[in-house]
């Protein structure tokens, strides 16, 4: 299924935390850091729907490739892990966003497809989202272990479940 233009919520799919910028309330100049809150973490704000905050734009750019926003600033990796940039000057990655037919959730991978997200403690024990190279296991279809898959929820959706 193709994401659709829209605001979502997204969470691991591992462990359900939700995905959000650390520190939303900082508009200081330079790159944020995109992390796994917890879904019970204070840091996740919910609306009077009940939805877990905060949300991504989905921006979709055709060809399977996608744009995501938090807060109207882009994501993009920097190094191995992933940042929103509010500095206006870039449009950021254009990520390429598959799901998988047999599991439901999605990979989300950089543009040559030589990356993706994955939850990943080793290289970020702070609970910042890696950008590295996606481990597929045998199989087929190939099955991606849980900590490189994520669920995209519509806000809508989400609302009406509450």
């Amino acid at each position: 299924m193709t994401l659709k233009a829209g605001q979502y919520v997204v969470t691991c799919h591992l462990t359900g935390g939700v995905l959000g910028r650390d520190r939303p309330d900082d508009r200081s100049g330079g790159p944020k850091p995109v992390v796994l809150f917890p879904s019970d973490s204070e840091h996740v704000e919910y609306d009077a729907y009940g939805v877990a905050g905060p949300t991504f734009v989905v921006e979709p750019q055709g060809n399977s490739r996608y744009i995501l926003k938090i807060g109207g600033d882009p994501t993009l990796p920097i190094g191995r892990q992933l940042y929103t940039t509010p500095d206006g000057n870039t449009s950021g990655e254009k990520w390429v966003i598959t799901q998988h037919r047999y599991q439901g959730p999605y990979t989300i991978e950089t543009a040559d497809r030589s990356a993706g997200w994955a939850i990943v403690d080793d290289i970020s024990p702070t609970g910042q989202i890696a950008v590295r190279p996606l481990l597929r296991m045998p199989g087929y279809p190939a099955p991606y272990p849980s900590d490189e898959l994520f669920d995209f929820t519509p806000v809508e959706k989400a609302r009406r479940r509450h």
